[in-house]
């Protein structure tokens, strides 16, 4: 792989990814829960399901799938269900810890990581666009002149750091939008926008359509 390939292959991702989504709602909101630090597992269970996907492409199932209106109807219509269940359970939940205080410092929370994981991958996991994407772009990159196993290496490690890093730095913005809206707006404000968010991408989700059906 040249280095042209893996600047246009890293751009491409950046742009993906930096895009608003149910992923960046989710860490924004757990921010605002947790704490920024403790969202780290949550962004874990993210780069997590985003390495199933990427080793489902690779072994070839991730085209297989994706070409199956009946596992993708299932998958499309599990994750809407799912995102619309975490954003009315964040809409009717309590104001965050920090929205509460008005504190500057990240307070604990029931929360445990191992939840945070789960809920990070689960949604992670609940758009079968990312499954497409993966399957369609990842070989795009590839090089049949070298080895494909270190292609795939550095293309799925291109894609965690920048998705890491993002979904950091969307981590510590919700953290601190709490925190100004807990100044200057309603208290349970920052549940209304990010729950909101998540049931607006799951009826989204549900909608979609692949091309061609």
């Amino acid at each position: 792989m040249s280095w042209q390939t893996w600047v246009a292959y890293a751009a491409v991702v950046f742009v993906v990814i930096i895009t608003p989504g149910p992923a960046a709602a989710l860490c924004m909101t757990h921010a605002a829960m947790n704490g920024s630090l403790r969202t780290l597992a949550t962004i874990a269970g993210l780069l997590l399901s985003s390495l199933t996907l990427i080793s489902l492409s690779a072994v070839g199932l991730g085209a297989a799938l994706a070409a199956s209106g009946t596992l993708f109807t299932v998958i499309k219509f599990g994750g809407s269900a799912y995102l619309i269940y975490l954003g009315i359970r964040i809409w009717r939940s309590p104001p965050p810890p920090e929205v509460k205080a008005a504190a500057t410092q990240e307070q604990s929370a029931p929360a445990t990581g191992t939840q945070l994981l789960r809920t990070g991958y689960l949604v992670g996991l609940s758009n079968p666009k990312d499954l497409f994407f993966f399957a369609a772009l990842l070989p795009q990159f590839v090089s049949p002149e070298h080895d494909a196993v270190s292609q795939l290496l550095l293309l799925a490690l291109t894609w965690l750091l920048i998705a890491g890093s993002i979904m950091f730095c969307y981590a510590v913005m919700g953290y601190r939008l709490a925190a100004a809206l807990a100044r200057f707006g309603p208290r349970n404000l920052f549940n209304r926008l990010t729950g909101g968010a998540l049931v607006a991408a799951g009826a989204f989700l549900a909608l979609f359509r692949r091309s061609g059906t």
